[in-house]
């Protein structure tokens, strides 16, 4: 069910993102992440993760984890990932925007990442990326999409 990851890497009350390309999400923003590997866990995937996509050592973060994002696929199987934040306290140690293999990595503002209108983000971000920053309780995030498209996000707090 939870196959992957996604970390939202906090800067100087900036957000690390990167503008992906290739499916899903191809040209949108979005945190870092990917894919548990097989004997991974949850929290070694995403320091696995986010070495591979910006190069930042994970040990100089303070990572937190807050929750999971699940969401039907077409098949009506439920799919999901484990949601982090994590707080950069030292300097980057790359310019940005940065090309990577992945996309282009750049700093916005939380306000930007945090607009409901904003296009150029995954749809979901604005329901959760809030209350990851503030809240260290444990919260569900169940996407509803019609037709690839985003309708509603029900949101539950995890015991």
């Amino acid at each position: 069910m939870f196959k992957y990851t996604l970390c939202f890497i906090i800067y100087q009350n900036q957000v690390l993102l990167l503008n992906r390309n290739k499916n899903p999400w191809m040209g949108r923003r979005n945190g870092v992440g990917g894919k548990i590997n097989e004997g991974e866990n949850k929290f070694s995937a995403i320091k696995r993760e986010i070495i591979e996509e910006t190069q930042i050592n994970p040990d100089n973060l303070d990572l937190k984890y807050r929750g999971i994002v699940t969401w039907n696929e077409p098949t009506g199987e439920i799919l999901g990932l484990h949601l982090f934040v994590g707080f950069l306290n030292e300097p980057l140690s790359f310019k940005v925007p940065l090309k990577t293999r992945e996309g282009i990595l750049d700093l916005k503002s939380i306000e930007w990442v945090s607009d409901f209108k904003n296009l150029g983000l995954v749809d979901n971000i604005p329901y959760f990326f809030p209350r990851i920053l503030q809240d260290d309780k444990l919260y569900q995030y169940h996407c509803h999409f019609e037709n690839e498209l985003m309708q509603s996000v029900e949101i539950k707090l995890l015991t």
